[in-house]
């Protein structure tokens, strides 16, 4: 696996208790974020099914396309929800650096006012581009 020690870390924070209401995984390998951010919640939610889980919500933009305040209110409806099979709700940003700076003041928000069953985890190229 390639980000084994990630991974190892992720593991124990869930054998603790220990979870955090934000992640961002950063670096250049998009494909591999994306996978190990989907993992991550696929793992927390004890979901077999790794695409689809009503409790998972995920917000990709095209490459050139910012990410809108719609979608982000949209996020905010989806994480204000008790979760339907589970212990938590989590959102998973793809490509997090193509908020909007509306968009990332919302998401501030929804950061500083999040539920106890909230976890949303940021995708993103480097940590500056966000």
């Amino acid at each position: 696996m390639k980000y084994q020690k990630t991974s190892q870390y992720l593991s124990r924070c869930m054998e603790k208790n220990s979870l955090s209401h934000a992640y961002i995984f950063y670096g250049p390998d998009e494909y591999s974020k994306n996978e190990m951010a989907l993992r991550f919640a696929n793992k927390i939610l004890k979901n077999e099914d790794s695409r689809f889980h009503p409790d998972l919500f995920s917000v990709e933009s095209d490459i050139d396309e910012e990410i809108s305040i719609n979608l982000v209110r949209q996020l905010k409806n989806f994480l204000i929800l008790r979760p339907c099979l589970g212990e938590y709700k989590i959102a998973i940003i793809k490509k997090a650096e193509n908020l909007n700076s509306y968009s990332q003041n919302a998401l501030l928000k929804i950061f500083e006012e999040a539920p106890r069953h909230a976890i949303v985890i940021l995708c993103a190229a480097t940590l500056d581009s966000i």
